[in-house]
């Protein structure tokens, strides 16, 4: 099978993450690197080597995109440009337009999260067709016969079943007190930071799934423990859930909350992709609901999808509190939303107000 290498340059952090997220259970692509200037991108490519670029359209007004645009046609790399519904119209955009393979997608609103899987599908589609030249310094040339396009399959869907079963027996240990449960995907890693930043360091325990690569969860907890009031890490299997702490699951490991007569702890399983993620909310929210109860308290947010949106609603019929983030405060209302439909948020809260609602768990 073909492996596809594409590269997405954008100067928004949210957008790389989208688009990453979108192209994540693609099984014969690969987003090798991501880059938000052209200089920084043109060091990339040399490095990662793309056969495919991703480029949002506010970059070609950025400095270097002239060394960017003449790397790229030297090269012969096909382009996939995202464009606004009006476009930014530049001699930079056309000289790519006449000099290689070149498609455009118009971008999606983060907002509107409804319209993210008929921009996937568009996107995926260009992908396809574009991967079917060849180039050579800005020429196409096809193989020798007809090429055959490259066909992308999308990865299985699991739900939390693979993991954990529904089923499981409950813990017998009622009394371990409190646990904080929050899981988010696209803007999340923002949210998450701003959340722990701000809360006392008296709270229950917290554990926390974020969609993230597993070479970013480790530097990115240990860059919030630095402002953080609480003790934030990566989880390592065993750890305790205690007061003051907060553990976020390693990327591309499936987080678990356990229970005992000496209190909470993680358990780190390398299962299979749940909801085509790992770590997945509803795997974590799952745990938490068979583990603790009507003492789980729930909070899901911005992100793309319906992960964790049933294991939302698992911790509310467990008795557990549940809370869904608003559209408003939302990157993308996804997530939040589905568990919203189906009944699982006890309540309905804005960024500010979840952070005001944790601080009232101290005493807890």
């Amino acid at each position: 099978m073909k492996i596809v290498k594409a590269m997405i340059i954008d100067n928004s952090a949210v957008m790389r993450t989208t688009l990453s997220d979108l192209l994540s259970d693609l099984i014969n692509l690969d987003i090798v690197a991501t880059a938000m200037e052209p200089l920084f991108a043109i060091k990339k490519i040399e490095k990662y080597q793309p056969d495919i670029l991703i480029i949002n359209e506010s970059v070609m007004i950025c400095q270097g995109i002239e060394k960017l645009c003449s790397r790229i046609i030297d090269a012969g790399l096909p382009v996939i440009m995202l464009k606004s519904e009006h476009g930014i119209a530049d001699l930079h955009t056309d000289k790519l337009l006449f000099s290689v393979r070149y498609e455009t997608v118009t971008k999606p609103y983060l907002s509107q999260g409804n319209n993210l899987e008929d921009f996937r599908e568009s996107l995926v589609e260009k992908i396809s067709g574009i991967s079917m030249m060849k180039m050579e310094r800005g020429k196409v040339k096809k193989n020798n016969g007809r090429p055959e396009p490259v066909r992308f399959q999308v990865a299985e869907k699991h739900n939390a079943d693979v993991i954990l079963s529904k089923d499981s027996p409950r813990s017998r240990y009622a009394d371990a007190g409190t646990v904080i449960a929050i899981g988010a995907s696209t803007g999340g890693t923002e949210l998450v930071e701003d959340i722990l930043y701000k809360i006392p360091s008296d709270l229950p325990g917290i554990v926390i799934a974020i969609h993230m690569p597993g070479v970013f969860t480790k530097s990115y907890a240990d860059r919030v423990n630095v402002k953080s009031r609480l003790n934030v890490r990566e989880a390592s299997d065993g750890d305790s859930v205690t007061r003051g702490t907060a553990l976020i699951a390693p990327g591309e490991r499936h987080m678990l909350l356990r229970c005992s007569s000496s209190g909470y702890t993680v358990e780190i399983n390398n299962g299979q992709l749940v909801n085509r993620h790992k770590p997945s909310v509803d795997v974590l929210f799952r745990s938490v609901s068979l583990a603790a109860g009507k003492n789980a308290i729930g909070i899901l947010c911005t992100g793309m999808g319906d992960d964790g949106a049933r294991g939302l609603l698992e911790i509310k019929d467990s008795g557990g509190f549940t809370i869904a983030q608003d559209e408003a405060s939302s990157i993308v209302w996804g997530m939040p939303r589905e568990a919203i439909k189906l009944g699982g948020a006890g309540r309905v809260l804005g960024a500010d107000e979840i952070i005001e609602f944790l601080k009232t768990l101290r005493t807890r």
